[in-house]
């Protein structure tokens, strides 16, 4: 790969990071907004909610404190992070 495809690939792997970002935090501040029927909610929960449900299995909230959407955060951070160095390491 050259050096510019290398550059397009870390920069995709950039933005999906951001969009799941942006999704996991939707997912936490919309229930206080939008009733569990919105279009939006629905569509943020469906993609959002299955990882959820797994860090959930490993990390179960305590008392109502559910501790999940952090620690899914800070995953797509080191995944992103990982995957990057070894596109670094590989292809430079």
């Amino acid at each position: 790969m050259t050096t510019s495809n290398v550059d397009i690939l870390l920069w995709v792997i950039n933005r999906i990071e951001d969009i799941l970002i942006i999704l996991i935090f939707l997912n936490v501040f919309l229930p206080y907004f939008l009733h569990p029927g919105n279009r939006i909610r629905s569509l943020v929960d469906q993609v959002v909610e299955p990882a959820l449900n797994q860090v959930r299995r490993v990390i179960r909230p305590i008392g109502r404190f559910d501790f999940s959407p952090l620690v899914l955060l800070i995953l797509v951070q080191l995944v992103s992070f990982g995957l990057q160095s070894i596109i670094r390491s590989l292809l430079r």
